[in-house]
């Protein structure tokens, strides 16, 4: 299945693109898509994953969130405040 995803602020960075389309297996979550960012970006390994935000189809999800064909993902580091 195709995946659309969107980089934000370090990510983008990293990855050297603000978003792509990913081919992942069927019945994949975002963690599984997690892993193959990184995987595939080196410089994603360092990144807050954790604290990281996730929206799916514009819905801040979880990282055991399924994913389906045709999802929009973007990826947003941890909000920072002061």
């Amino acid at each position: 299945m195709r995946i659309k995803v969107r980089y934000f602020a370090s990510f983008r960075d990293a990855a050297g693109k603000k978003e792509e389309d990913i081919e992942i297996r069927d019945s994949a979550r975002v963690k599984d898509l997690v892993s193959y960012l990184i995987s595939k970006y080196p410089g994603m390994k360092e990144m807050y994953w954790e604290e990281s935000i996730y929206t799916l189809n514009y819905n801040i999800v979880s990282e055991e969130t399924k994913l389906s064909n045709g999802d929009d993902l973007a990826i947003l580091p941890p909000a920072g405040g002061g």
